[in-house]
């Protein structure tokens, strides 16, 4: 299975972009990458995103048990990306599996992990518009739902976490361009068409988190005279111990039909911390996307 769908989408990747990065003998238009990218303010550019990627993924959850986890998750985000000169949005569902070790002196322990997110995006651009870099500035919503599942751990064999928060988001964008370009090898004349490169690096950090957990896997402190355990929190980034953080670096290639290559590396970190209830995880994330447009 895993196999078929690799080769559907490299057919997918060759058949896109291969046939057409060079022509022999052909005329050459040389165009600058407002003309490639039409990015004027009556017009925005709309991609479908098909993004698998490569996970690390580090984890430790104290409410059911003190030991770390960690391992290897593969998954997929689907998307839907708006593009102009003025402003961007993005929406993105995904998920993702695996399995996670948990190490001890004498003992290691097996653990399969399953990840749904959803991300919404919006930016607006800020600063000069001849400016060679292009600032972002806007609003973030994420939302992260781990399923962890582990036999040995019994009436907490399956738990889950819904990690939500919305975010201020920052972004800068550089582009390069390079006209296109006549060589021959041997007796055959080929012409490199124009290309446009992006690079961008993305930064979000919450400003309000919510979390919700399974109150049967809990420790609570019932002292107080309390007969339940709230498995919901809440807090402001500024006022309570919640914190998240996510950044983005990525490379995008342009080709002459407007459909796109990107290549990201993600960084995100969780940590969260009640009494009994402490809560951390990092993961590192190798993403490859194919971008096609699919407005004229």
């Amino acid at each position: 299975m895993i196999k078929s769908l690799l080769n559907i989408f490299v057919f997918i990747f060759v058949f896109n972009v291969f046939p057409k990065a060079y022509s022999i003998n052909q005329g050459c238009k040389h165009f600058s990458i407002n003309e490639t990218l039409d990015t004027s303010k009556t017009k925005q550019n709309h991609y479908l995103a098909i993004s698998p990627y490569y996970s690390y993924f580090k984890y430790l959850d104290k409410q059911i048990s003190p030991i770390l986890y960690k391992g290897n998750l593969w998954g997929i985000n689907l998307g839907f990306e708006s593009d102009g000169i003025k402003h961007k949005w993005n929406t993105q569902i995904g998920g993702a599996l695996g399995n996670l070790i948990g190490e001890t002196q004498n003992v290691s322990y097996l653990a399969t992990e399953y990840l749904l997110n959803i991300n919404l995006n919006y930016l607006f651009r800020i600063g000069k518009k001849e400016s060679i870099i292009k600032k972002y500035i806007g609003l973030s919503f994420t939302s992260n739902n781990l399923f962890f599942y582990n036999t040995g751990l019994q009436n907490a064999a399956l738990t889950y976490s819904s990690l939500n928060n919305i975010a201020f988001s920052s972004e800068l964008e550089k582009s390069f361009s390079w006209k296109s370009k006549s060589f021959k090898i041997w007796f055959v004349k080929l012409n490199r068409r124009a290309r446009n490169i992006k690079v961008n690096f993305h930064l979000d950090v919450p400003l309000y988190f919510l979390n919700n957990r399974p109150p049967y896997s809990s420790i609570g402190d019932f002292t107080d005279g309390n007969s339940s355990f709230d498995s919901q929190t809440k807090s402001f980034f500024i006022f309570n111990n919640a914190f998240q953080l996510k950044t983005a670096t990525s490379l995008s290639y342009y080709f002459h039909n407007n459909n796109a290559i990107r290549i990201s590396y993600l960084w995100q970190s969780f940590s969260f911390s009640n009494i009994f209830d402490k809560y951390q995880s990092a993961q590192h994330i190798l993403e490859f996307s194919l971008l096609f447009r699919f407005n004229n």
